[in-house]
């Protein structure tokens, strides 16, 4: 995977909080990773890049957003 292809990668799930947002689910994101970013590279960013969620979790393929509470 490309720094370009993580880049589109990151604004991709960052548009999925969005929409979850908007929809009234306030508490939680889950978002299917492709193959190609099942490395442990990807990953290690991928978490790091959403650490200001409560947890940012990826198990089987899958990544899970915890969102922090909102005020």
């Amino acid at each position: 995977m490309t720094n370009e292809d993580l880049s589109n990668l990151i604004d991709c799930i960052k548009l999925e909080v969005g929409n979850d947002l908007q929809v009234g689910n306030t508490t939680k994101t889950i978002y299917k990773l492709p193959k190609e970013a099942l490395t442990e590279k990807v990953t290690d960013v991928l978490v790091a890049n959403f650490d200001h969620f409560e947890s940012a979790t990826i198990d089987n393929g899958v990544l899970t957003l915890v969102h922090p509470e909102m005020e």
